[in-house]
């Protein structure tokens, strides 16, 4: 070789070195946006809360990020696509909804041709907007017409380690396109399925106050608190699905759930609770009956104020047996397996005091009805008087009053659960009856009893729809002041209907009786 040829050599040489040491000075960010390096597993996913909206969920998370480093995730290249991929897996995204690209040109590939997103002309949250220049974000926010956004890799400083998160911002450069990913259980409705309730009803003064609560699609939680009927506290809890917290007052507490989003608000149902700085008060308790069958169903319910506690004693037959612990309810149902007379009441408990309800009692049998009576107010009725039957029984179910007329049933009525019953009937004659009783072990009967219906007749003050002799009795005592006429009597003794009663009456009556 020769040596104008050695130095053409070393002059390549020398320029291919001065190339590559220019280039070794170049920032990296001015020649690539991007390359493939996932770091979904860096994020602090203690700063945020998934929803199961996937699309509020990616925005969520990009939000949630601020103020992060490319070294805390452990990126260690260009990483805006990589973050907003990773936004996009932590949300609950598979590889059939993101990919991985080399740059922000790849990643836009990839999602478009592989991954189903597509270009939108209106942004909404969980969209990607591409920039002019290499970089890509994800919508947060469009209010009245602004766009809002988050991505990582922001700082501008040529340093991926030390380059973070600039967290929720409006959108400071030109956009070139929107993406929306195919995202799953997307939303574009006001928050859904709000509930939210306190762990008690009832607590003491400084005690403290779980709420929890659940909410879909929210990006916004709040819980307004009354007391006493005035608005006094309205907590944000965003990103929280529970809430303690202690109160100095007492009173009357009233909440419910605010959710909110991009796409409206929605709120539960208002509920309630009590602070109480005194012991227990306002104690009731009671059965639906009074007699239950063996085995049957026995349904207590009941009402206290400031109770911590709540407990129902029953004795069986004067015996204790039983402290039913019923905290928390207002009701209780059980059954019990030994018949006999029982007794119980409610006993209420909280740190300032015990407090008890009203000794209350039912039995319960293992017999067919028994002790049963019946007996109308009279023996004898006019037409269309009101008939007054009183009756009682001891373990019925179903309690009946057959009734028949001049010898034969007409009649069979039900007074289940009555201890009375008034009727009146269109016909005058004879009328028989008796009490029926049922319950799951048989059928008893009350004795057989009668009353007579008849057509009035002036003068007939015995009313056994006749006139004799032994009418004019009562007539003749009642003026000899021996005796005092019925109501009914009176009005038939007053013959001539001149609204006294004398002795023309009796002559009268006498007369009619002599005709006879």
């Amino acid at each position: 070789m020769t040596k104008t040829n050695i130095h053409k050599w070393v002059a390549i040489l020398v320029s291919f070195l001065m190339i590559g040491t220019l280039f070794s000075m170049l920032p990296i960010t001015n020649l690539t946006a991007s390359a493939i390096s996932c770091q979904k597993d860096g994020f602090d996913k203690s700063r945020y809360t998934l929803s199961g909206n996937m699309a509020e969920d990616v925005a969520t998370i990009a939000k949630s990020q601020k103020g992060r480093t490319g070294a805390q995730f452990g990126y260690t290249e260009a990483w805006c696509d990589e973050f907003v991929a990773d936004c996009i897996e932590n949300a609950g995204a598979d590889s059939s909804i993101v990919g991985h690209g080399g740059t922000v040109a790849d990643f836009e590939s990839i999602m478009r041709q592989k991954k189903g997103a597509v270009e939108v002309s209106s942004p909404q949250v969980g969209d990607l907007v591409f920039f002019t220049y290499s970089h890509v974000e994800i919508v947060t926010k469009v209010e009245n017409g602004t766009v809002y956004c988050a991505g990582g890799n922001n700082g501008g400083t040529g340093n991926y380690k030390t380059n973070y998160c600039a967290g929720e911002r409006k959108l400071y450069a030109t956009a070139r396109l929107y993406l929306r990913p195919n995202y799953k259980n997307t939303n574009v409705e006001p928050p859904t399925n709000l509930s939210i309730q306190s762990d008690k009803s009832y607590y003491s003064m400084g005690e403290t106050i779980q709420f929890t609560f659940t909410s879909d699609y929210a990006t916004e939680l709040y819980i307004p608190i009354d007391v006493n009927g005035k608005r006094k506290f309205f907590m944000d809890v965003t990103g929280r699905t529970s809430y303690s917290c202690t109160f100095d007052e007492a009173g009357d507490y009233g909440f419910y759930l605010v959710a909110r989003n991009p796409y409206g608000e929605a709120s539960t149902v208002y509920m309630q609770f009590q602070i109480y700085d005194s012991a227990p008060s306002d104690l009731e308790i009671h059965t639906s009956k009074k007699e239950y069958a063996l085995g049957e169903n026995i349904d207590f319910s009941f009402t206290s104020k400031n109770a911590a506690e709540l407990y129902i004693p029953v004795d069986v037959n004067g015996k204790r047996k039983f402290f039913m612990d019923v905290t928390g309810k207002t009701s209780y149902s059980c059954s019990f397996d030994e018949a006999g007379d029982y007794g119980f009441y409610l006993v209420a408990r909280n740190a300032y005091g015990e407090a008890t309800a009203k000794y209350m009692d039912f039995k319960i049998y293992d017999t067919i009805p028994q002790n049963l009576t019946i007996e109308t107010d009279k023996k004898i009725f006019k037409l269309g008087e009101s008939i007054n039957f009183k009756f009682s029984c001891d373990y019925e179910t179903e309690l009946y009053i057959p009734v028949d007329v001049n010898g034969k049933r007409k009649f069979f009525i039900d007074v289940t659960g009555k201890d009375s019953y008034s009727c009146t009937f269109d016909e005058v004659g004879d009328y028989g009856f008796y009490l029926v009783a049922r319950n799951a072990y048989g059928e008893a009967t009350a004795k057989y009893m009668e009353f007579k219906i008849i057509s009035p007749i002036q003068g007939d003050l015995n009313q056994d729809g006749t006139l004799s002799l032994t009418d004019l009795i009562p007539l003749q005592q009642s003026l000899l002041r021996q005796t005092t006429l019925t109501a009914d009597q009176a009005q038939l003794a007053d013959y001539n209907g001149d609204g006294s009663i004398n002795v023309l009456d009796l002559m009268l009556l006498k007369r009619a009786l002599l005709a006879l």
